[in-house]
């Protein structure tokens, strides 16, 4: 009876002991999990009815935005470089000067 428990009690104690490290390491999982989870994304911090709000946004965030509110736009400067566009006037379109993909300067017309 006494060799049993010699040789029962490491085994138990051997097995209570793997199964902690695998509760342990599903927990590390989870966690790392969380870590590496990106954030919600942001709502934006623009009014489109604002022009001036539309400044240091980035364009490919506030064209879809444009569009659903059924604003009319369109890039004139890109990166310094003066886009091909006509010359009619309209009070309610958005001009935008851009450089890096953020609008630098909101006109209308």
């Amino acid at each position: 009876m006494k060799i049993l428990c010699f040789v029962a009690l490491p085994v138990l104690l051997l097995v209570s002991c793997r199964f902690e490290k695998r509760e342990e390491s599903a927990e590390a999982k989870v966690d790392e999990a969380v870590e590496k989870a990106e954030p919600a994304p942001a709502l934006p911090s623009f009014d489109v009815k604002n022009a001036s709000s539309l400044v240091g946004q980035k364009l490919e965030v506030v064209q879809p935005a444009l569009e659903a509110a059924e604003i009319r736009s369109r890039v004139i400067e890109l990166d310094g470089v003066p886009m091909i566009m006509t010359m009619d006037y309209s009070s309610e379109r958005l001009n935008f000067k851009v450089k890096a993909g953020v609008i630098t300067e909101v006109s209308k017309g």
